[in-house]
């Protein structure tokens, strides 16, 4: 019985609210205008606009659209901190180790947006 109360009480130090709970990948729609664009989201192709593209909802996002005729554009998706998680960790586990692990996880942060929008604006001479 000693043994079990050790485990639980290890587990719930070293457990943190994010690393459990958040989720790990997300849909982000990209579009463009003309729409037939092809993507590249951190420098590896995803498709044609309009399109969801599944991502990893903590790593900033490079989102570029290019199609033949057109100058290349796109948008940058950055992350954020979700201080809900932070509030977590603190008010249920009491300790810093929790704090630490979803600070080196990446777990505290998200995408801060699901969209991506181009206008794509014709080459001079096409």
């Amino acid at each position: 019985m000693l043994r079990i109360l050790a485990f639980l009480l290890s587990i719930s130090l070293l457990a943190s609210c994010a690393t459990v709970f958040a989720r790990d990948t997300r849909e982000v729609m990209i579009t463009s205008n003309p729409p037939g664009a092809e993507i590249m989201v951190n420098g590896r192709p995803a498709g044609m606009t309009p399109a969801r593209i599944p991502v990893n909802d903590h790593e900033r996002l490079e989102v570029t659209m290019s199609m033949p005729g057109y100058k290349p554009a796109g948008c940058y998706i950055n992350t954020s901190v979700g201080a809900v998680w932070v509030i977590v960790d603190l008010v249920l586990f009491y300790t810093i180790v929790p704090l630490v692990i979803d600070l080196v996880t990446g777990e505290w942060s998200s995408l801060n947006s699901e969209y991506c929008t181009a206008q794509l604006v014709p080459m001079q001479g096409f």
